[in-house]
């Protein structure tokens, strides 16, 4: 079955689409929409794990083969209900934080500031951005060039001491892919 414009795709049945780069995606279909011809399929993870899933959105015009493996003759799965204003404020603080990098990046912050930016997201997620200077929960500030150093605040404050163990730890793994990897920079 060649992607054609009459094509249609019902939700749990099973298709090979060969790409255009020759890259062959199996799987069920999770959704299809015909006016912009783009196909979501599920696959098995990639990574082997049996609890997880790779979900490939596929451009049909970018398609050279598509096969039908399995039709389904079950009507499609309820839709699930999601709850649209927790995903709008997800959005709106998504597009914020990209916000706030862009003026940072404008700032002078380095490749190395937002790599420890980052890294600090993960764990603590009150972190933000003053110009090119990275700001944890309000009470602690890492200046450039983002080193145990330059980061200032309370002393005695907890947070103080926690920030300054994850950059320490950051120069760490920094300074040791140098010497493993002597072509890093």
């Amino acid at each position: 079955m060649n992607a054609s414009e009459n094509e249609y795709f019902t939700v749990g049945s099973s298709v090979k689409c060969t790409t255009c780069y020759n890259v062959d995606i199996e799987g069920e279909v999770m959704a299809f929409d015909s006016s912009t011809k783009m196909l979501i399929v599920k696959s098995p993870a990639s990574c082997g794990r049996p609890m997880l899933n790779d979900i490939h959105v596929v451009n049909l015009n970018h398609v050279s083969d598509v096969t039908m493996l399995k039709e389904t003759t079950q009507p499609p799965p309820p839709v699930i209900n999601h709850n649209v204003d927790r995903l709008k404020r997800r959005v709106q603080l998504e597009v914020k934080r990209k916000c706030l990098l862009v003026e940072a990046l404008k700032a002078g912050a380095t490749a190395e500031g937002l790599s420890l930016y980052n890294i600090i997201h993960k764990t603590i997620g009150d972190i933000s951005w003053n110009g090119a200077d990275i700001v944890v929960m309000n009470k602690v500030t890492i200046k450039a060039p983002y080193t145990v150093n330059d980061v200032v605040g309370v002393q005695d404050c907890p947070a103080f001491g926690h920030i300054r163990k994850i950059v320490e730890k950051h120069q760490n793994e920094k300074i040791h892919s140098k010497t493993d990897n002597p072509s890093a920079k």
